[in-house]
């Protein structure tokens, strides 16, 4: 029995986890994106509500994953409402030829987007270079 709701307890946390993922990627308090680039050293940053609500529709029209193992982490996405970064996911470029994964961290849920269609947002979006 102990074993049983220890298991459930898990099951729960991860659902849990899951939803909050969902959840922050579509929020309506999202204000501003910024993208960076660990390759190329660039960083896009979405501050419009039309680019905005293309990044989510972006979202929506992709297939939804389970868990998945160990993607490369090349790319950030952060969110934020107003100035505040309430979450920060991560794009692998290299595992698909063709397609690009967006994971959460503990990677139990990610979106596959067709590369061209990722590629076509970030065209739409500012551009600057990391001067760090």
């Amino acid at each position: 029995m102990k074993n049983f709701i220890c298991f459930l307890l898990l099951i729960l946390i991860f659902v849990s986890c899951d939803q909050k993922f969902r959840d922050d990627l579509f929020s309506p308090e999202i204000t501003k994106i910024e993208i960076k680039d660990d390759g190329n050293g660039k960083i896009y940053k979405a501050e419009k509500t039309q680019q905005i609500e293309e990044y989510k529709k972006l979202l929506r029209n992709s297939k939804q994953t389970g868990y998945c193992c160990c993607p490369e982490e090349n790319i950030s996405i952060s969110l934020f409402a107003d100035n505040d970064n309430f979450n920060t996911f991560y794009v692998d470029t290299i595992e698909f030829k063709n397609k690009v994964r967006i994971f959460d961290v503990s990677y139990q849920y990610s979106y596959i987007i067709e590369k061209k269609n990722w590629t076509a947002f970030l065209s739409k979006i500012v551009k600057t270079r990391n001067h760090h």
